[in-house]
């Protein structure tokens, strides 16, 4: 898996929440995060590259943003209903991250996604503009 059981803080033990869980395990959360992750991440980088990343090599907002979406997940898991505020909050600013990179807004060094021709794949760009009313009357 892309995360390890130190990337965790130390007050989490993955123990215990696999044995607080319903038969769901930390690992299976962790998927679920990283699909979530990739919808906003593959329009523009190369999600293979950043999840096969081991160690040092890994982004570390990518890893934190991953551990505040499996902590959060595992809140809804554990007490739906009872989700601390400090884990939707995280939760929330990661997936605020995760638009902004989308949007172009936030530029991190990720590795772009290539076209089978190994050029960075064009940016989603498209020009719109308000059409002007048609008056039938003039």
């Amino acid at each position: 898996m892309f995360l390890v059981e130190t990337d965790y803080p130390k007050a989490i033990r993955i123990e215990a929440l696999n044995q607080q869980l319903d038969g769901t395990t930390v690992e299976e959360i962790e998927k679920d995060a990283k699909v979530e992750m990739e919808t906003y991440l593959r329009v523009k980088f190369n999600t293979t590259a950043i999840f096969s990343a081991v160690g040092e090599n890994r982004h570390r907002d990518i890893v934190r943003i991953m551990i505040d979406l499996v902590l959060y997940y595992v809140s809804l898991r554990i007490s739906p209903k009872q989700v601390q505020e400090t884990r939707l909050t995280q939760y929330n600013k990661g997936i605020k991250w995760l638009k902004e990179v989308r949007d172009g807004d936030l530029t991190p060094d990720l590795p772009k996604y290539m076209t089978e021709d190994n050029e960075t794949k064009p940016s989603s760009f498209r020009f719109t503009s308000k059409q002007p009313p048609h008056d039938m009357f003039f």
